[in-house]
């Protein structure tokens, strides 16, 4: 008898590093230092995000990956997704993804521009904790 084994599944923390380093290897990183956190690489990936509808319930939606950072990633989009949807990002075919929430969902010539701050499931399970002693970080439900 033989064992068939699969391949570990990458965790979301894991993914969250590896796509701005793939995204450095091909494309500019911006110098603006501003507010922001982390640099931003543009990043141009084929992407299926996973709107959550409800309890149990997700809807499969297609966009176009516009940028990338170590805390989020910017992405078209033809329709909305309201901010504090609570997402999964994934590469275009590919089963693992990252959670994320909608921070921001601006109309554009021919569709939406939407920024998601990452939230992988490590951060996620680690929260519960802060909020007991009174930190709120997520101000919206996740999946």
């Amino acid at each position: 008898m033989s064992t068939l084994k699969l391949a570990p599944q990458v965790s979301e923390a894991a993914l969250a590093r590896q796509w701005p380093q793939e995204a450095r290897r091909t494309d500019r990183t911006d110098t603006y230092a501003g507010q922001r956190r982390y640099r931003r690489t543009t990043w141009e990936a084929a992407l299926e995000v996973q709107v959550s509808l409800g309890p149990g319930r997700t809807e499969t939606q297609y966009a176009s990956a516009r940028d990338i950072s170590a805390g989020g990633i910017g992405f078209r989009r033809r329709q909305r997704i309201p901010p504090c949807a609570a997402v999964r990002v994934c590469l275009a075919g590919q089963a693992e993804g990252v959670r994320a929430m909608i921070m921001h969902c601006t109309q554009s010539l021919g569709g939406y521009l939407i920024g998601a701050e990452f939230r992988f499931e490590e951060q996620v399970q680690a929260e519960p904790a802060f909020a007991q002693a009174g930190w709120h970080p997520v101000p919206c439900p996740l999946l």
